[in-house]
């Protein structure tokens, strides 16, 4: 999946940077059992929105990522943090913190259901709840996230679904 929105690189936005690099050394410190992944994290907050920003957004971050892994009936899927391209999970996670913050009821139960395929709602809760603090904790410090339209996150699972090798398994 490019990581391209509206003609710029994904990656030129730092709300969006934070919250995809995040998510992604979080989930290879729990994959690679490497403590450093977090702290780089830790240090990319520090530098880019200050102490402040890092100890108010690190702690809510890991909670998602924890509340994700321990919910999603699946394995999710991330790239290495250096990569400019957003896979499918990436792009779920992100629009998820994204509706949270821009009120998009629709595209938060899209990214829920896609996400956690269960019916059930303590499950969808326990994933919701730590996504609309974090998006809350990044609002406070200016770390606004760009709407994800429906049809767009919806696009990119559908072809990302259309191209997976395993795609008679996939739960997207």
């Amino acid at each position: 999946m490019s990581a391209s929105a509206r003609g710029n690189d994904l990656f030129d936005h730092r709300p969006e940077r934070l919250a995809i690099n995040g998510y992604r050394l979080a989930m290879a410190g729990y994959e690679l059992g490497d403590p450093s992944c977090w702290d780089e994290f830790w240090n990319d907050l520090v530098a880019e929105g200050g102490l402040s920003c890092a100890c108010d957004v690190s702690g809510v971050l890991q909670y998602y990522v924890r509340s994700l892994r321990s919910h999603c009936q699946r394995r999710l899927q991330f790239f290495p943090r250096a990569c400019l391209r957003a896979c499918a999970d990436e792009c779920l996670v992100l629009s998820l913190l994204a509706a949270c913050q821009n009120k998009d009821r629709a595209t938060l139960d899209y990214c829920l259901s896609t996400l956690l395929p269960s019916e059930n709602a303590g499950m969808r809760n326990a994933v919701a709840e730590p996504a609309r603090l974090v998006a809350a904790r990044m609002k406070r410090h200016a770390l606004n996230l760009m709407p994800v339209p429906l049809d767009v996150i919806a696009s990119i699972v559908r072809r990302s679904c259309l191209t997976c090798p395993v795609a008679d398994t996939c739960k997207h």
